[in-house]
């Protein structure tokens, strides 16, 4: 298995500043329901976000694929990146650390 790590961005800033639109708020509750069956399925190893809500904010997952292609699959099947509210780039990603403890926190 080879990991990638896909950078998010999103399309509209305001939507952080001021929330996301009811068709947003839907694509963003898929975007999580997908990654949380990807991360249930041992494809995503970790997701998150900048806890930032400015033109800086990102947001990025960590995933084990056979192939870029098959990561660059999983990153455009995202409904965030599928559906437009968010741009995506993928990069091959190596790791060099890993805890076994994990984060605390974790929502």
């Amino acid at each position: 298995m080879k990991t990638f790590i896909y950078h998010l961005v999103p399309v509209r800033q305001d939507m952080l500043r001021d929330g996301p639109d009811p068709d947003e708020a839907l694509i963003i509750s898929e975007h999580f329901r997908y990654l949380k069956q990807l991360c249930d399925d041992g494809v995503v190893l970790t997701a998150g976000r900048t806890d930032t809500v400015d033109e800086h904010t990102f947001g990025v997952v960590i995933l084990e694929a056979e192939s870029e292609s098959i990561a660059r699959d999983i990153m455009r099947k995202d409904p965030a990146t599928l559906h437009g509210i968010m741009h995506a780039s993928l990069y091959p990603f190596r790791l060099a650390l890993w805890s076994d403890t994990g984060p605390s926190g974790v929502e």
